[in-house]
């Protein structure tokens, strides 16, 4: 099947989008394919969010990042990467989501299904999957979590005012949701099966251990849930083993997130079977399979913390050294 596009580039996060960026300045033809929306997960990150880092650590391929503060806003870095694309000119295929890759190194094959479930097919040289860390939220495992007042993403404090809220985990997610949910006025219980905040940012640490100080959080700590009933949830203390029923209208369980491994293993992708990090090369980022590369959060597995936007928006680069070296192999043969 002759090839139609050098470089096809699964995901249009930062990362994804870099890497696109990067093929382009190298005389590369590049394609992203996104099964949603431009940046999708990072569309679903709570309303209110603003970055840990300043604008200028989130830029990509040299364009300045633009905010009112210090530290942009999630609304600002998703104008910025709408910018991105537009400026740069990248070649992307929203709502378009490769089900399948066949072939080698210098012919692989996508199947691609549009939002309408149509069927086609797409030929690349070179295949970089950047399909992010955020796909499928971490389940707690326990009866009634899959109760519709279960919901494993926030996005915006207004819809549970006046209401009995459990927030689940303690690290930056859990502690900002509910932070946030109790300045607007829920009844937030936060429940986190460590003795402290340790795992998160230090400014928040502070901050939620004054608000559970004050009586405005109430913290079960450490503590589990055990099961998840319609007007209450049920949780044990896990020093004194004392199980508590607390009263409950929405339950939000901030415990993470996994990449969608089921992608990487359908295109020949081996993971560690602890870590879930698919194996790469560390200089080149190319996998086992020659001309598949990763790129981005994916390549952290398991391991919340590795790999950022700081450091995944030059992945692009190194990428594209190996895939000209390749290049250059197959012109010589």
């Amino acid at each position: 099947m002759k090839s139609a596009i050098d470089i096809a580039i699964v995901g249009s996060g930062p990362a994804g989008l870099s890497t696109a960026d990067a093929a382009q300045r190298a005389g590369f033809t590049a394609r992203v394919f996104e099964r949603g929306c431009l940046a999708d997960n990072i569309w679903r990150f709570p309303t209110f969010m603003q970055w840990h880092s300043t604008g200028e650590n989130l830029e990509l391929g040299g364009l300045p990042l633009i905010c009112r503060g210090e530290k942009p806003t999630r609304q600002e870095y998703l104008e910025y990467l709408r910018r991105f694309v537009e400026v740069k000119e990248i070649d992307i295929r929203l709502y378009t989501e490769v089900t399948r890759v066949q072939g080698e190194l210098g012919d692989f094959c996508l199947t691609l299904r549009d939002r309408h479930g149509e069927e086609s097919t797409e030929a690349a040289r070179f295949l970089v999957i950047a399909t992010g860390g955020f796909s499928t939220p971490h389940r707690l495992g326990v009866p009634g979590e899959d109760l519709p007042k279960v919901r494993p993403l926030f996005d915006e404090p207004h819809p549970y005012w006046n209401q009995e809220v459990l927030v689940v985990g303690g690290k930056n997610s859990a502690v900002e949701s509910a932070l946030v949910m109790a300045r607007a006025g829920c009844r937030v219980t936060i429940v986190h099966r460590e003795r402290d905040f340790a795992g998160a940012k230090y400014w928040l640490r502070p901050d939620i251990e004054n608000r559970i100080r004050e009586g405005r959080i109430r913290a079960l700590m450490p503590a589990e849930v055990v099961s998840i009933e319609p007007r209450h949830v049920t949780v044990r203390m896990t020093e004194t083993g004392e199980e508590l029923h607390v009263d409950n209208d929405w339950v939000f369980p901030m415990i993470g997130f996994e990449p969608d491994r089921r992608f990487l293993e359908r295109c020949g992708v081996t993971l560690d079977p602890e870590t879930r990090q698919p194996h790469v090369d560390p200089e080149t980022l190319e996998t086992e399979v020659p001309g598949i590369f990763c790129a981005g959060v994916i390549i952290g597995g398991n391991i919340s913390g590795m790999i950022f936007i700081e450091n995944a928006r030059f992945h692009g680069d190194r990428i594209l050294a190996r895939a000209q070296a390749l290049a250059e192999q197959m012109a010589e043969r």
